[in-house]
């Protein structure tokens, strides 16, 4: 899930979609603790296609939050305060190819987020 933390203490870790959603749905649940935690520190990382993916389901998301609109868009934005998106073209081509392979026969959708 994430690699060993570094000399400073800092974990880095890369969220997928449904640790977002899983947030959002419950934003005092143990993962929206967790992602909003500061202790200990987390650097986390995304892929670009997570906000794309977000917003795809939101109205789902909004509809078993309970979540106004408004709230949802706050609770959104809190989190992703938190996350680093990495812009899918700062990624090397080579490692694109790599991430397919990787991924491959396992869940191919998911390519971004080992890029």
């Amino acid at each position: 899930m994430g690699e060993a933390p570094e000399a400073s203490g800092i974990v880095k870790l890369i969220v997928d979609a449904n640790l977002i959603f899983s947030a959002l749905l419950s934003a005092g649940g143990e993962v929206g603790k967790v992602i909003s935690t500061t202790w200990p520190p987390l650097d986390l990382f995304a892929p670009e296609a997570l906000r794309v993916e977000i917003a795809l389901h939101r109205s789902k998301i909004q509809r078993l939050s309970h979540f106004t609109i408004e709230e949802l868009a706050i609770v959104e934005n809190q989190l992703f305060e938190r996350v680093t998106v990495i812009p899918n073209d700062s990624i090397a081509p080579s490692l694109w190819e790599k991430a397919a392979d990787l991924v491959k026969g396992v869940d191919e959708r998911d390519d971004h987020y080992v890029a």
